[in-house]
């Protein structure tokens, strides 16, 4: 399996067993770790018994048990466009998560953040927390009833698209993969704007938290077309394919 194949199968899980991660997976996640952490300027890490930090903790959406395994993603405050980066390479390490055979779920609340098994740093930010491990084989409709849980829904293209023009392939099958990315509540808030054969991608500025879903946007298009994004809202892709 690819990152790309991992786009189609992922889904956030929330319930998960009591078993173990091979140590050999472990070294691999921690390889990528550091990995993306120099090339993103961030300080992820594994939290091996991260259950105390989702402990005697208030519910409100998608309740979550038998965590254990968490990536805490951290970046300092005043790294240039950290927001973005987190959620870009925070969404690559968990599709190779995925391809490891992995289930995860991206985790913005729901948790104590001044947990001391996090280990913050006054001129760090915990951005959010993606949790992993071997999930629960529930029905779909136990895990909505019984845990809160609203599975991947998506919009259409047209929903989430501006243009003025017939889009080729490579950025429809680009704007797919977005559509399957995870989003806080499903809010999708991610827009796509298509001009001068370019790619945009773009958020409401309003809600700093939307750049999370900028950088994990951009992942997927670039996993799907390959080229880069420039940091920032509303920069364009890059790429000689178009």
């Amino acid at each position: 399996m690819n990152l790309v194949q991992a786009i189609d199968i992922r889904t956030s899980k929330r319930i998960y067993k009591n078993q173990p991660i091979d140590s050999f997976i472990i070294n691999q996640i921690n390889n990528l770790i550091h990995k993306y952490n120099v090339e993103g300027g961030l300080e992820m890490r594994l939290i091996d018994n991260a259950q105390n930090a989702f402990k005697s903790f208030l519910i409100t959406y998608g309740k979550f048990k038998g965590i254990r395994n968490a990536i805490a993603i951290v970046a300092n405050r005043n790294s240039k466009d950290y927001l973005e980066k987190a959620g870009y390479f925070g969404e690559l390490l968990l599709l190779n998560m995925v391809t490891f055979g992995l289930d995860t779920c991206w985790v913005g609340v729901n948790f104590d953040r001044k947990s001391e098994v996090f280990k913050i740093k006054e001129e760090e930010e915990l951005v959010a927390v993606i949790v992993f491990g071997y999930a629960e084989d529930l029905p779909v409709k136990q895990e909505e009833g019984k845990y809160g849980i609203n599975h991947r829904q998506t919009l259409a293209i047209e929903e989430m698209t501006i243009n003025d023009q017939i889009l080729p392939y490579q950025v429809e099958e680009g704007i797919v993969a977005i559509l399957k990315a995870p989003t806080a509540k499903n809010k999708q808030p991610v827009k796509v704007e298509y001009k001068n054969k370019q790619v945009y991608l773009s958020v409401d500025l309003k809600k700093p938290e939307y750049l999370i879903e900028l950088g994990i946007a951009k992942a997927h298009y670039c996993l799907v077309n390959g080229g880069k994004f420039e940091w920032g809202n509303g920069q364009p892709h890059q790429s000689n394919v178009l």
